[in-house]
């Protein structure tokens, strides 16, 4: 299938490439759009690149300890006082 690419910017970008790495506009064009479709396809949700970092918080929660209420706390510290 051919297309026609009107914008005069968007073609003299691409020979602009095409002379600066010595190929053709079509080899040029295909690459830009082999190399495109490659990110897109690679690129990682935000919840898969995040997994390891939110396993690693909930492992070190799991062994922290349970937040105290106002009277365990002043317990806790009449005990370390010896009160």
């Amino acid at each position: 299938m051919a297309y026609q690419i009107k914008d005069e910017t968007i073609l003299e970008g691409l020979k602009h490439l095409a002379q600066l790495r010595r190929k053709t506009v079509a080899d040029v064009l295909r690459d830009v759009v082999r190399n495109e479709v490659e990110r897109e396809t690679g690129r990682l949700s935000a919840s898969h690149r995040l997994a390891p970092l939110l396993a690693k918080v909930a492992s070190l929660r799991a062994g922290a300890p349970t937040p105290l209420n106002a009277e365990a706390q002043k317990q806790q510290f009449d005990d370390l006082w010896e009160q």
